[in-house]
């Protein structure tokens, strides 16, 4: 039969990301249950795991997988914090004075604030790169749109810029990500056979099916904002970012995603064209 023995419960705080700490961890014995409790303070949902060392901290396990309560994706922010874990459902026997239970939080999203006009952004970090996880949206004197001039797609999908507009618009510390920042990017996605698929926002809410390949993975979220050409016509069904490289005196190279393809391509087009943005932090 399986029996758990009256154990000593001991907690750590655990600080993962700028932006987020875990404080005031505590674990108490209920039964058969391990009942932790924790703070947590982030700037955007985080997911929490929680590990156990029997030898007072020197060694971890887990992540415990049968635990229920505040654990897993997207925890809010917020104090006490409860974890049950039913040892009995994972462990035949757990017997020492010597419990400890770490609590691990990783937030995907950071923040930014546009200084010149109060918006948020997400962000997120992909390798050694932070990028804006949303398109920008800041109105410019000149150079931007909202897609089919309808102020309500600025909302959902950020501005089209042309390039001129686009190399000046981002924020103070950030920039337009260059054709290398780029390269970085879609290297560390695997190439761009498949980067496309792991920059895409999953599901059909803004994608049109099949939305071939997506899966977020990257935590980019890419939305297909479309494009407008340089005689107001605008197309929908494609997600299409700029880079800060020009090509030749009247275009500039700059990147794109489809609904029925995994890939991400490169092209240049027009300097006129409106395309979306995603800054870079210096």
């Amino acid at each position: 039969m399986k029996t758990v023995l009256t154990i000593v419960i001991f907690g750590l705080s655990f600080l993962k990301l700028s932006g987020q700490s875990i404080t005031n961890v505590a674990a108490i014995q209920e039964g058969n249950n391990a009942v932790i409790t924790y703070n947590l303070q982030c700037e955007s949902n985080a997911d929490i795991t929680i590990y156990y060392s029997e030898d007072n901290g020197a060694t971890f396990k887990g992540p415990i997988k049968k635990v229920t309560g505040d654990v897993g994706c997207n925890i809010t922010s917020g104090n006490e914090k409860r974890i049950i874990w039913n040892v009995l459902t994972e462990r035949d026997l757990l017997s020492s004075d010597n419990i400890v239970f770490r609590v691990k939080g990783f937030q995907k999203y950071g923040k930014l604030i546009d200084k010149r006009d109060g918006r948020i952004y997400k962000t997120v970090t992909i390798n050694s790169q932070v990028w804006m996880a949303e398109n920008l949206n800041f109105k410019t004197i000149s150079g931007s749109w909202c897609y089919d001039n309808n102020s309500s797609n600025c909302d959902t999908f950020g501005r089209l810029y042309d390039w001129n507009a686009a190399l000046l618009v981002c924020p103070a510390s950030w920039h337009l990500p260059s054709d290398d920042d780029w390269a970085v990017l879609v290297e560390f996605l695997g190439g761009n056979r498949e980067a496309g698929g792991k920059m895409k926002e999953t599901g059909t809410s803004h994608w049109k099916a099949p939305n071939e390949g997506a899966s977020n993975s990257s935590g980019f979220i890419a939305i297909p904002g479309g494009y407008r050409d340089r005689y107001n016509g605008f197309s929908p069904d494609y997600a299409t970012f700029w880079s800060s490289s020009g090509n030749d005196k009247s275009s500039a190279w700059y990147y794109f995603i489809l609904n029925y393809d995994p890939a991400l391509f490169r092209e240049y087009n027009s300097s006129y064209n409106g395309f979306s943005i995603r800054c870079i932090r210096d």
